[in-house]
């Protein structure tokens, strides 16, 4: 008589020792982008006191994009990592408010608010940060929060399978 063959069986369940050490993909790329966010957010900073020394030249325009490029640095700074803002008590409230909206309005926000520093003065100085900021803007809301949400019941199908659904 023939043998059975044995079944080969593979899992892609990883074993909760596993799944406690190493942190999913998801969690990285998430981390990737606040980090990104957080250093366009201080190089907005740092370039808008640059851009805030033209006023030395009598280059107002450039002031003024230095002050806006400052401030958008800021309040980047302050809803993407409030715990670095501690001088400022508003920022953990302004961080929460921020977090209860949607997330493509934290990207239209971040998107447009850039684009306002290198549209007064067009340097180097101001291209860099905020371009730095727009594209966290983008990335924040194609690459990662912008996607179709699961209803309840289609996320019960797939985790328990459908024969289970009553």
């Amino acid at each position: 008589m023939a043998e059975k063959p044995e079944k080969i069986t593979l899992t892609t369940e990883k074993s909760e020792e596993n799944r406690i050490k190493s942190p999913s993909s998801w969690l990285n790329f998430n981390n990737f982008l606040k980090g990104i966010g957080i250093t366009g957010a201080f190089l907005c900073i740092l370039f808008g006191l640059w851009n805030c020394l033209s006023i030395l030249f009598a280059n107002w325009i450039c002031f003024a994009s230095g002050i806006v490029q400052f401030t958008l640095g800021i309040f980047v700074m302050g809803i993407e990592a409030p715990g670095c803002c501690k001088f400022c008590s508003c920022m953990k409230v302004l961080s929460s408010k921020v977090e209860e909206r949607p997330s493509w309005n934290r990207a239209l926000g971040y998107c447009v608010s850039a684009c306002v520093p290198i549209l007064l003065c067009p340097a180097l100085a101001s291209i860099l940060p905020c371009g730095i900021v727009f594209g966290y803007g983008i990335f924040y809301c194609c690459g990662c929060k912008c996607g179709k949400k699961v209803n309840e019941k289609h996320q019960k199908m797939t985790n328990e399978g459908p024969e289970n659904i009553v």
